[in-house]
């Protein structure tokens, strides 16, 4: 995202000590990465109006100044890295471990130890049973800005019954709403489905959803 310093910038010449960090031109200043960078504009005393060049003498004089920028990541998406599965439930159900990462909005992962990824989950059951979920809820990320232990989904369905469930789960980053991703998918939330059929449980889909 570009931002504006000044209006009267056509005529002035701008520069960045850093332009892979920050790029500066007509005014505009654009993060690239990052890191900081300082930013500094000259003016001429000069603005274009009616095609021609006039030069003020008024509010507006010649002059040089800079500012130093600080080009921060922020998190946009969580990006399925790693799954993996296993009998549950003494082999009637399912387990399902998914490990994410935290990526900002142009998908360059944010390698930042600490963050808080926390989750939402409601749900809905048609079917004659009940059992049992176990989620947990928020995670850490380590210092590649992947979750520091899985998100875990099963469900222990009761002997004989057959149910079918579906969850939407949401995620936060440090407070920012995410995006979910996994290869082709990628939506606002993911869609979880698990079926209870005669007492066994499929492993749970897991699928992001617009």
């Amino acid at each position: 995202m570009a931002t504006r310093f000044v209006d009267e910038s056509t005529l002035s010449t701008w520069n960045s000590s850093n332009s892979g960090i920050a790029s500066a031109s007509g005014g505009y200043v654009s993060g690239e990465s990052p890191g900081t960078s300082t930013i500094s504009g000259t003016y001429d005393g000069c603005v274009g109006w009616a095609n021609q060049i006039v030069c003020e003498c008024g509010s507006f004089q010649p002059g040089t100044g800079s500012s130093t920028v600080n080009v921060v990541q922020v998190p946009a998406v969580l990006k399925v890295v790693n799954t993996q599965t296993s009998s549950y439930c003494s082999g009637t159900s399912c387990l399902l471990e998914v490990w994410y990462r935290v990526l900002d909005g142009s998908g360059v992962p944010i390698q930042i130890p600490g963050m808080r990824i926390a989750e939402a989950v409601s749900g809905t059951e048609t079917g004659n049973c009940t059992g049992t979920l176990q989620d947990q809820g928020s995670w850490n990320t380590d210092s590649t800005g992947t979750m520091s232990g899985p998100d875990y989904w099963w469900w222990c369905c009761d002997s004989g019954c057959n149910a079918t469930y579906s969850f939407n789960q949401t995620f936060t980053v440090d407070g920012y709403s995410v995006q979910v991703e996994n290869g082709s998918y990628a939506g606002s939330h993911n869609v979880v489905t698990i079926q209870c059929s005669n007492g066994q449980g499929t492993c749970p889909s897991v699928v992001p959803t617009p």
